[in-house]
């Protein structure tokens, strides 16, 4: 990792440990709940992952609440691309930190209860398949409609995608008598696609952000 991407992630985790406290501690809430009701709450495990990559963005912006265009607070002369990359970088870790996690708690409550195995691609895939789309349609509102307004945004979003692909699973899944070993391998591919895909999402934010102009004087950012 090149020494300028460190400190930026580094300056990303300062930003979140002051602000993010509530959200660690909503993360351990729901881990907690997981390991002592077991698979009873199995749909707590997903929220995690979630979790973390939402307040990875959203967290971190408090000391500027209505971030938009030409508001970050740089100190050094640093490359806009490599500022924003670090975001997209700092919610990857964060989700992915909380994923692995999440897997070994299902690994250990499936010792537990081998007769309620959860497949871990299928957990693996919609966690880090709504951490990307959390991540790729979440920046570009940041820096698009600033702080509050992409928040509600994107949880309204969210909700009507939960809403829908939730129903159409329950359906599916009563019909198939649970969940098919191919959906987990197809979710995980999923999720790679969508990662891979981040660098388009990362060029929109980008535009947004030149879009309402850059006070070098107080922001030095040295132009890619």
């Amino acid at each position: 990792m090149k020494p300028m991407t460190h400190n930026l992630l580094r300056r990303e985790w300062l930003q979140y440990k002051s602000f993010g406290r509530t959200w660690l501690w909503i993360w351990v809430l729901y881990l907690g709940m997981y390991l002592l009701l077991g698979m009873a709450a199995g749909f707590v495990v997903v929220f995690l992952p979630i979790i973390m990559a939402y307040s990875a963005i959203y967290s971190a912006k408090q000391t500027g609440e209505a971030v938009n265009a030409g508001t970050e607070d740089f100190l050094l002369p640093v490359p806009l691309r490599d500022v924003l990359w670090a975001k997209y970088l700092f919610a990857f870790l964060m989700g992915s930190a909380s994923a692995v996690v999440v897997l070994a708690a299902v690994l250990f409550q499936t010792l537990l209860n081998p007769e309620e195995a959860i497949n871990p691609f299928y957990v693996l895939g919609v966690t880090m398949t709504y951490t990307a789309v959390i991540t790729g349609v979440g920046m570009p509102l940041l820096y698009r409609f600033g702080a509050t307004k992409a928040r509600l945004t994107l949880l309204v979003l969210m909700g009507i995608s939960a809403a829908l692909g939730g129903s159409m699973a329950v359906v599916g899944l009563a019909a198939m008598g649970g969940v098919p070993d191919g959906a987990g391998y197809a979710l995980t591919i999923t999720a790679v696609v969508l990662w891979a895909l981040m660098p388009f999402s990362l060029r929109l934010t980008e535009r947004f952000y030149r879009r309402g102009g850059v006070d070098h004087e107080r922001h030095p950012i040295v132009e890619a």
